[in-house]
């Protein structure tokens, strides 16, 4: 009896993931459409403008930005995972309050592929059919991921190879073991 409950809690744990990745999905191709209908692309610039606020500008990295001067500066993991932040981004650093925050300047045009999470080297990425790119912790948390779970990342179309991609949800595939 307990392994049914079980059960059917893990059943509906999955079922809330696969409605949060398809919300997230349908969020994201509503921004694009927005942003083609205000006569921008599907790289445009986000609808806020802080190019008249004093700060640092940046190209984002997969977990850090890489300033105009060569700086590292390593962006929180919240703010890239829920902002869905992918290689190649532009970022800007600003002084909100006293307290030092990150706004996205410019995305980079963004491919969606499904692929495999796991482990390599004690660090999560997902395995694809082009490559493998590393992920955050924080995106695996947050979409409550195991290894082995199918998801769907973001890269970047002119950049398929580089070496992070942010997750934008789980996928609804299911993968079976094969048999041997």
């Amino acid at each position: 009896m307990q392994t049914n409950i079980q059960a059917k809690i893990n059943n509906l744990h999955g079922a809330i993931n696969d409605a949060n990745a398809s919300l997230n999905r349908a969020k994201n191709m509503l921004k694009e459409l927005e942003g083609l209908v205000k006569g921008g692309s599907s790289s445009s610039q986000p609808s806020e403008n802080f190019s008249n606020v004093p700060g640092v500008y940046g190209v984002f990295m997969g977990d850090h930005m890489v300033t105009e001067t060569g700086e590292k500066i390593l962006v929180p993991e919240n703010y890239s995972s829920k902002s869905a932040l992918v290689y190649g981004d532009k970022l800007k650093e600003i002084d909100e309050n006293g307290e030092k925050k990150f706004k996205q300047i410019e995305r980079v045009k963004r491919l969606r592929t499904d692929g495999v999470l796991a482990k390599k080297e004690n660090k999560w990425c997902v395995v694809t059919s082009d490559s493998s790119y590393r992920v955050l912790d924080t995106s695996v948390t947050h979409f409550g991921l195991s290894e082995g779970d199918l998801c769907v990342v973001l890269v970047p179309s002119e950049n398929k190879f580089a070496p992070f991609a942010a997750i934008e949800g789980n996928s609804n595939i299911e993968v079976k073991p094969v048999e041997t």
